[in-house]
């Protein structure tokens, strides 16, 4: 007979109990009290920025700014919300390298052209910033303004 450990126990019901805990995150709520509840399904982007360049350079909070305010501002004027964070990225020979990030939360209807603008956001930081890569993290959310 097999023994379980709370360890395990804890495990298993984790494993089994999630797609009802995702669920019930999720799930509309009471929405009494709302003025708007949002009838059309809403993405919520996280995309971060690094901003230490190959050759030693960095991307300063000016040219940050300067490419929040002629990028991303134009595609997404509806709003969006930015923090800096410090992040760290594995090197392809393993090391480890930290660096400054620049994060930007946009929240906005599902849509072929806003897919479109955030990968034009994507590719013009990569190829004006020296970059390899953006993080890109999205997630279907339910939204009141």
């Amino acid at each position: 007979m097999c023994k379980l450990n709370k360890l395990s126990v804890l495990l298993l019901v984790s494993i089994f109990s999630w797609p009802l805990m995702v669920s019930a995150q999720v799930a509309p709520q009471n929405t009494a009290g709302f003025e708007a509840v949002p009838t059309s399904p809403y993405i919520s982007d996280t995309l971060a920025f690094g901003t230490q360049k190959a050759h030693g350079e960095t991307v300063t909070s000016k040219d940050w700014e300067t490419f929040l305010k002629t990028v991303i501002t134009p595609l997404f004027p509806e709003g969006l919300t930015t923090w800096e964070a410090k992040g760290q990225w594995q090197e392809k020979d393993g090391s480890i390298s930290h660096e400054k990030s620049e994060m930007l939360l946009l929240i906005h209807q599902d849509t072929p052209q806003n897919d479109q603008s955030i990968q034009k956001i994507i590719n013009l930081y990569k190829s004006q910033f020296d970059q390899e890569s953006v993080m890109w993290v999205r997630n279907k959310v339910l939204v009141s303004f």
